[in-house]
């Protein structure tokens, strides 16, 4: 277990990890079998630290966070892939201390390590004889809702039902999940806040069914923010953020260009062996077919520029990575 020492991070009384983690909840309220699996899931402080904030209607993102948790309410944030959604759950987690638990419903979601499932464990009864007894292994997101946590279910939209029969009961007045290996529910902790995130009007996305999107009182959309994008592209290369802006409003584009994928072009031509050309190669191979010729006009009208910019800055040895998204992140 990481060392540890009590100091003040934002004027609240932490406990820091020599691993950079601010646990910012009592491990008391967390049962002892758990405790070194949740100081894991809280996030490095450094994540908080290097988060660029937005403001929603005249109001910080993490004020909504905050009230969210005070008021016991959950947070639906919907909103384009590569916006910040995962990352902003993130970083508020870090800078509270808390386990952070992400679950992606599209794709490899995996019941029994997310949920938990039952084992065989093999004891020895009084006559020293073996004997076979069903243990059950609690999976990250039933040990997190049982402690003050976030917890981001990520793709909501494409839920499997037998995630949704289990998980629903903790966004309402039951305030618990329902584990059918247990055959009982565990409660939710009440400084445990949930998040769904979803990326709605995309082709193929699965519509949120209004009986649950109801059950969210903070509804938050996310889409890409100038701010942020001025800080984390634009100030690096102004015209890769004007070319992609003009990109997301060609009609002959649909294919969703996140704040990630600025990013990691600056990213790759950044890096010795890699360069603008690589760069912008790489861009365009991120569009269907039929997109590509298009994308490929954008690049090809802008490269060069964009290199110019972009030669000026690691000349001054101001190129540093500063991502604020998670790659693929929704």
């Amino acid at each position: 277990m990481p060392n540890r020492k009590v100091t003040l991070v934002d004027g609240r009384k932490v406990t820091l990890t020599d691993d950079g983690r601010a646990i910012g909840l009592d491990l008391k309220e967390v049962p002892e079998v758990h405790r070194d699996q949740v100081v894991e899931m809280i996030p490095e402080y450094r994540i908080a630290e290097a988060y660029l904030h937005r403001t929603l209607n005249g109001r910080l993102d993490y004020d909504y966070f905050d009230i969210a948790k005070a008021t016991k309410h959950n947070v639906l944030m919907p909103g384009p892939t590569g916006s910040g959604k995962t990352t902003a759950a993130r970083a508020w987690s870090a800078a509270r201390g808390v386990p952070f638990v992400s679950i992606e419903m599209q794709g490899g979601f995996d019941f029994a390590t997310v949920v938990g499932s039952t084992r065989a464990q093999v004891i020895n009864d009084a006559n020293n004889n073996p004997v076979v007894i069903p243990e059950f292994v609690f999976g990250e997101l039933s040990i997190g809702i049982q402690c003050p946590s976030v917890v981001l279910v990520d793709e909501v939209n494409f839920s499997p039902p037998r995630f949704t029969a289990a998980f629903h009961g903790t966004l309402d007045a039951r305030q618990s999940m329902y584990i059918h290996e247990l055959g009982r529910r565990i409660g939710k902790h009440y400084e445990c806040v949930l998040f769904s995130a979803y990326n709605d009007g995309y082709q193929g996305v699965i519509r949120l069914n209004e009986a649950f999107a109801n059950r969210f009182a903070f509804v938050l959309p996310w889409d890409y923010s100038p701010e942020v994008e001025e800080a984390l592209v634009g100030a690096y290369s102004p015209r890769l953020l004007t070319m992609v802006r003009n990109m997301r409003k060609d009609k002959l584009i649909t294919t969703p260009i996140g704040t990630n994928v600025m990013e990691e072009f600056i990213t790759i031509s950044a890096e010795p062996g890699g360069g603008v050309e690589m760069a912008g190669w790489l861009f365009c191979n991120r569009f269907s077919e039929a997109e590509r010729a298009v994308a490929t006009r954008a690049v090809e009208a802008n490269l060069v520029a964009i290199a110019a910019e972009l030669s000026d800055i690691a000349a001054d040895d101001g190129l540093v990575s500063v991502s604020n998204s998670e790659d693929g992140e929704a």
